[in-house]
């Protein structure tokens, strides 16, 4: 096939994965993080229940604690006052947000006779508040310096929540919580995990084989056909309706971990024959030596991802085909992509490197013919063995969506 021919090909191959791209990727959702229990699970059912149930979206709970260099209590702060009824007013006119419940609205209920009052603690003695035990501990603290403001939402607002994380007050200092906030944490770590770890791990990855290949394009070649395969992967969940959550969105860090092997082996092939027949002939011969071996690693790591289809959780099974179809992809891009870009880019090998390729100098570490570092190797694999018979039992096996924002997490 001539080089113009592959041209077209490489460019029609680009079109195809731009508009797959264009349809999938706007197709594409995240799924908060109760998509990755079991959907039969009764506490899940039960949950889900009361969600539909309930008009709420969710409650944000946004703690304010005076500052240290301010002394004395809230109410005893007619600035503070001011500052959390200028919250207040703005959160309650936010479309969003379905009420706000805060020190300002505390009351004390009286019964005289057959009729009940009541008076506003700030608009009397705010003082008395701190004897009421159904608002300490929940809406301000014993000692009156610290006080929350309870944001129930009728529906979904990331908008609100990021203005909330990046709001400065002059009195307070602020802490927020609440389920929408840590879906909205989470969706922040899927979209990193999904979209800014692969390119970096595809950058990292080209470093480490330019020190085996010392060409730019021989060592972009074996995570390309990883980063393809992540793309296609990617495009293929959002036209299928697969949602991104924290399991499936760490598909394409799987991918740009495992596949760029196969890459590697068919494009060190390569570059051997490379070295003594022209391209076309040197690519026929390298796809003739590795395919079966390439093929043969694939199909065992794809069989280890689909033994997730036999856990409960719908997440894990997804993970699990997804994978196991991007390992395959890969496959795809290492015997026809990687061929089309050696031949429009014209790879060849460096003459200064054909020595040390055969000698096998070109490693940075050089452990020469001496074999005490591999009498190291094997014990220092006994000593992790025997080891993790100890630490592994003692991992902690929690997953909520609290849990995910602890220092130890």
């Amino acid at each position: 096939m001539g080089k113009l021919k592959i041209l077209m090909l490489f460019a029609f191959l680009i079109f195809i994965t731009l508009l797959l791209g264009f349809l999938g990727f706007s197709r594409l959702e995240m799924s908060s993080s109760l998509s990755i229990l079991p959907k039969n699970e009764p506490a899940v059912k039960e949950l889900k229940m009361v969600k539909r149930l309930s008009t709420e979206e969710g409650i944000i709970l946004c703690i304010l604690e005076l500052k240290p260099e301010i002394n004395g209590m809230i109410f005893e702060n007619k600035q503070a006052i001011e500052e959390i009824k200028n919250l207040v007013q703005v959160l309650e006119s936010r479309k969003s947000v379905k009420n706000v419940d805060s020190i300002l609205e505390a009351s004390k209920l009286e019964v005289r006779g057959f009729s009940i009052s009541y008076r506003k603690y700030l608009e009397s003695n705010p003082k008395e508040i701190l004897k009421d035990p159904f608002y300490v501990g929940n809406i301000i603290s014993k000692d009156g310096r610290t006080t929350a403001v309870v944001i129930h939402l009728k529906e979904s607002d990331q908008e609100l929540i990021k203005e909330l994380k990046n709001l400065k007050l002059k009195n307070f200092q602020k802490a927020i919580t609440g389920q929408p906030v840590v879906d909205f944490e989470i969706d922040r770590a899927v979209w990193i995990l999904s979209m800014i770890y692969p390119p970096l791990l595809f950058l990292l990855i080209c470093g480490i084989y330019y020190l085996r290949f010392r060409n730019v394009i021989a060592a972009i070649l074996p995570p390309l056909s990883a980063i393809l395969a992540s793309i296609w992967v990617y495009e293929l969940m959002g036209i299928v309706g697969i949602p991104l959550n924290i399991l499936t969105a760490s598909a394409g860090v799987f991918l740009i971990i495992i596949t760029p092997a196969y890459g590697l082996h068919y494009v060190d092939r390569l570059m051997v024959h490379l070295r003594r027949f022209p391209v076309n002939i040197a690519i026929k011969k390298a796809t003739k030596d590795e395919w079966r071996p390439i093929f043969l690693s694939a199909i065992t790591t794809a069989l280890a991802f689909l033994s997730f289809l036999f856990t409960p959780l719908e997440a894990f099974r997804q993970l699990g085909i997804i994978v196991s179809i991007g390992i395959f992809l890969s496959l795809v891009a290492v015997f026809v992509v990687i061929p089309m870009v050696v031949v429009i880019a014209n790879l060849r090998l460096r003459n200064d490197l054909g020595s040390r390729w055969d000698q096998g100098r070109w490693c940075f570490i050089n452990f020469g013919k001496k074999k005490y570092w591999r009498y190291g190797f094997i014990i220092a694999s006994l000593i992790m063995l025997i080891t993790s018979i100890w630490i592994i039992p003692r991992l902690e096996v929690n997953f909520d969506s609290f849990s995910y924002f602890r220092g130890n997490s």
